[in-house]
Parts: C-alpha cells; structure tokens; sequence
C-alpha cells in the first residue's frame, strides 16, 4: 500500500493524508512495520524540514503601496509540520530501537525546531519526541544494533547537546506551560543518559550542576503560577514534572554525584 502510495505521489497531491495513513499504519503493524521505513523515512524529513512556510504578497490596493509588501504565513505548511513532527513521535513510541538507522538525523533535525517561534504545536511535538528518540538510541547500542553516525562517546556528546540545548531553549520561552513540558524532557535525557550508558559523574556533577540554578528559578516561576493552588488548574501537570526533577537531583545528591562533598 506505501508503495503504491508513493508511486501515485500522493505525497505531492495531499501530504497530509499521506502522513495520517503512514502514522496509523505504524500504529497497526507496530515492528511489522520497520520494512517500510526506507519509503517512509525520505518523504517524512521532507515535510519536516519544510522551510517556505513565510509568503510575501504585494500590496496593490492602493495607489500609494507600489513599496509595500505583506508577510504572511502558510498555515497549511505549518500544519503539516506540525503533523510530521506528531509522526516521528509515533515512529518512535511504535518502533522503539527500529528507528535506530534514522535517530541521530531525526534528532538532528528537530533540535533546531525547540525554538520554532511560528508554532507552539510544533515546539510542543519536537519536545516530545527528543527523548522518545534517544531512547531509541539508547536501547538500539543496548542490543548492539548501529545508530548511524554514533557510536558510544558520540552518543554521549548526543545526551550533552540535546541537554544544554533544552537549558539554553528554556531560558528562551515565554510559555509556562511548554517550559514545564521542557524541564519534564529534560528530566527524562538525563536519566536516560544516567542509566543508558553510566556517566552519572560527567552528566550528573561536572555538567548539570552549573545549571541548577537556572532549573530552580523555572520551578519557582511553576509553583508561583497565579492557577498553582486551583483544583483545577493549567500548571498540575507542570507542577509534577517539577516533582520528578526534584526526585531526580536528591538520588543523584544521596550518591554524591551532583553535590560531592
């Protein structure tokens, strides 16, 4: 059916439609579906390293507006990038190491989104899917499968990337709700990077502890959100990744990795 698919080039005629049934049938056939993924993987990178998704139209109403142009955003573009970034975070909960040829491109490709300023939804995907990805990543060098372009020591550099990239990304956005939904990834690649390949001393004590303080000032802006004390509140679900985080530095401090004495 994908082949088929492909060689009608429906990719072309309606993208979308194209991503819905690649990403359900991912979902039906689970690893069964690891076959496909050589046709699947090129049109999906496609939509989601999209670009064009700014127009410039002239302004030719008016007599006095020969210089003037409008900027406009192409809604349908950034609802299909939207949608591939959804796809790749299915591939990955779906195919876990079965990604493993595709991760480290994935990832390289969605890092740069973390601060997509066009779309909350597409920042909201890509902060999903990055530690889906790496433990992918993680569980495909467990099983001795190749992650193309890594091996152990890049897979390192890979966990320390992505880390400062979401410090750095997190210092940058001004939603509470995705900042939360960042320390949460956050917390989630460091343990992968903790228990996946054992270098609690270089993640836990000499890298993450100059940034505890930026990680704590976002835990004070949560927890004094005005909706903090609602029963039913916005920031419940931003409140508990701060929860886990703060679980995470007392087991590394109870080992003496990120406060040695």
């Amino acid at each position: 059916m994908l082949i088929s698919l492909q060689k009608i080039q429906m990719e072309v005629e309606n993208p979308m439609r194209s991503l819905l049934l690649q990403g359900r049938l991912c979902k039906c056939l689970g690893a069964d579906f690891h076959p496909y993924l050589t046709i699947t993987m090129p049109f999906v990178l496609k939509s989601v390293r999209l670009m064009n998704y700014l127009s410039v139209s002239n302004s030719s109403d008016t007599d006095d507006s020969d210089d003037e142009s409008n900027l406009g955003i192409r809604s349908a573009l950034l609802e299909e990038k939207t949608l591939t970034c959804h796809m790749l975070c299915c591939f990955a909960a779906e195919l876990k190491e079965g990604l493993h040829l595709w991760d480290n491109e994935i990832i390289t490709v969605l890092v740069p989104m973390l601060t997509f300023k066009f779309s909350e939804g597409v920042r909201t995907t890509v902060i999903s899917a990055i530690p889906l990805l790496l433990q992918s990543a993680t569980s495909a060098m467990r099983k001795g499968l190749p992650v193309t372009g890594c091996s152990k020591l890049p897979l390192q550099n890979l966990f320390e990337t992505i880390i400062r990239t979401f410090l750095d990304t997190l210092k940058k956005e001004s939603k509470i709700q995705i900042q939360a939904r960042l320390l949460e990834a956050l917390i989630e690649c460091i343990q992968l990077a903790a228990t996946a390949i054992g270098i609690y001393t270089e993640i836990g004590g000499n890298f993450l502890k100059p940034h505890t303080a930026v990680i704590f000032s976002y835990f004070r802006s949560v927890m004094e959100h005005p909706d903090a004390k609602l029963p039913y509140n916005i920031t419940a679900y931003e409140v508990a990744a701060c929860g886990k985080l703060c679980r995470f530095i007392q087991f590394l401090r109870y080992n003496h990795w990120l406060f040695p004495a």
